[in-house]
């Protein structure tokens, strides 16, 4: 996946979350938290072994 499809999805996440926590204030409605992370580190290490030394995005989604 590439860094623009990355910052889009990020956006379209944020967005969303504005207007769910919008809508959960108005009428006191059950919410659905998640929370979307994109974190950029210099080389991929997985379980102690180099695995590649070039820069690497990772991302995650947590739901609630």
């Amino acid at each position: 996946m590439n860094a623009r499809k990355i910052l889009i999805i990020t956006v379209v996440a944020l967005s969303l979350v504005g207007i769910c926590h919008g809508l959960e204030a108005d009428k006191g409605i059950p919410t659905v938290d998640f929370e979307i992370t994109t974190d950029f580190f210099s080389k991929y290490i997985w379980r102690g072994q180099n695995l590649s030394d070039d820069p690497v995005f990772q991302t995650g989604i947590n739901l609630s």
